[in-house]
């Protein structure tokens, strides 16, 4: 009679509840009850109906197939079954546990916290155990003479599957991190498959003390000083006696330090310079034992606003610069208007009030001063300033010329200069003048020069 149904190892195959490492072999024989049936036509397969190659079989006799299948051909470690089949009738069938036989973990790393505070080291396992129940993992450190022996905590992560273990030393449990190296090693056991449990060690792990130093983060930061340009931060460390490298990072956005200014430095203090005049400057501060070693602290941060400076670009003048509203002189005067471009407010470095305009000629020196407040008047969507101002004639044109004859005329150049922050921007223009009876000097203003 076949099985119809699972039989769980009736009597049909050698061995039931099989548990064997991956890098074992599985021999087990499928024998027939029923003697009128005969063995070459039995096969095996195993999991979702996956057959086992013909070269993993070998009939016996008339009534035995013998199974000799290499776990290290299964797609994956866990339980499935194997199942000896006629046709489509299952003989019988066996549930079979792989699992990996105890190997070396890897990427083992320790974090020494501020020199001698405390310790955190932390490894996987290699291979992704089948059962974490199965496993057992001690920890050996040798400290000088000292060699203790720790249970670490292990666990599965739920995505990768991997089993990580760590464990962690503080004050308590009076160990001396502050050496130049600790030796570790691990031992694994998997008491999954054989009577007598088997282990891996893995030996000599060095951990070399200032490679995996991370210090404390630093604390007392101040901003010590500000100009418009530059902001100074001092701040402190518990570790005063031990050697530091501190990264300053600098930026405007406190969302996104990708293209944050990077300044390095072995001191408690550091200068910040070729920053914007009136911006809000965010800086975060870390440390670690040096550069490219051990691990970095915990960032602190601080922020400051640079001081109000003058603006970065002078103003520019619209067109020629001005426009003339008093086309004769009155009272040895004409009025003019002064036109040129609001600055942006990207060049204004602080809070703008207005623009100031000094009105003089080369003879008299200066005239007049003018203030203009911020607003302006937009035309043709361009923000302009205007001011309008009294050109003087020089009174050392005021002069009689004897024999003049209005026909002839003669020309001088005067001219008005606009100081910006020490930067004179000079408009220069022709008069014509000449005398008339009434000694009244009529001038034309011309095309800047």
């Amino acid at each position: 009679m076949f099985c119809n149904m699972i039989c769980f190892c009736g009597a049909d195959w050698d061995i039931c509840n099989v548990q064997i490492f991956k890098d074992e072999i599985l021999n087990m024989t499928c024998t027939l009850k029923d003697k009128s049936l005969n063995s070459s036509d039995l096969y095996v397969t195993y999991g979702t109906g996956i057959e086992v190659s013909n070269t993993e079989m070998m009939v016996i006799d008339s009534s035995s197939l013998r199974l000799t299948k290499h776990m290290n051909s299964m797609e994956s470690v866990g339980l499935t079954n194997f199942a000896c089949m006629h046709g489509k009738n299952i003989v019988d069938k066996s549930d079979v546990t792989i699992d990996y036989p105890p190997s070396a973990i890897k990427n083992f790393s320790c974090i020494i916290y501020n020199w001698d505070e405390g310790m955190k080291c932390t490894w996987n396992l290699g291979v992704k155990y089948y059962n974490i129940f199965t496993i057992k993992v001690s920890l050996l450190m040798k400290s000088g003479d000292i060699t203790g022996q720790y249970n670490p905590v292990c666990k599965r992560d739920n995505i990768t599957r991997n089993i990580f273990c760590n464990h962690t030393w503080n004050h308590t449990d009076h160990v001396i991190f502050d050496r130049s190296f600790l030796n570790f090693t691990v031992n694994v056991t998997n008491k999954c498959c054989t009577g007598v449990p088997v282990s891996k060690q893995t030996e000599n792990l060095i951990i070399i003390q200032k490679e995996n130093v991370r210090p404390d983060k630093v604390h007392n930061v101040t901003v010590s000083s500000v100009t418009s340009t530059c902001v100074s931060l001092n701040w402190d460390h518990l570790k005063r006696n031990r050697s530091k490298l501190f990264t300053v990072r600098t930026t405007t956005n406190d969302s996104n330090w990708d293209d944050a200014q990077v300044d390095e430095t072995p001191d408690t203090k550091i200068t910040v310079c070729e920053l914007k005049p009136y911006m809000r400057y965010n800086f975060s501060i870390e440390t670690r034992p040096g550069k490219d070693v051990g691990y970095p602290s915990d960032l602190v941060y601080i922020s400051a606003i640079t001081d109000i400076d003058k603006p970065s670009r002078p103003p520019e003048f619209v067109n020629s610069g001005y426009q003339v509203i008093d086309e004769d002189c009155i009272n040895n005067a004409r009025r003019i208007t002064v036109l040129w471009k609001a600055i942006a407010e990207e060049y204004q470095n602080g809070p703008f009030n207005g623009y100031y305009i000094s009105a003089s000629s080369p003879d008299d020196g200066l005239l007049k001063d003018y203030h203009v407040n911020s607003t302006g008047l937009d035309i043709q969507h361009h923000h302009w300033e205007r001011q309008d101002i009294l050109i003087h004639q020089p009174s050392s044109y005021q002069r009689l010329i004897d024999n003049f004859n209005c026909s002839s005329m003669h020309t001088q150049k005067i001219w008005g200069d606009i100081l910006w922050n020490s930067l004179y921007i000079k408009a220069f223009c022709v008069c014509f003048f000449c005398e008339l009876f009434i000694r009244q000097l009529v001038c034309d203003i011309c095309d800047e020069i």
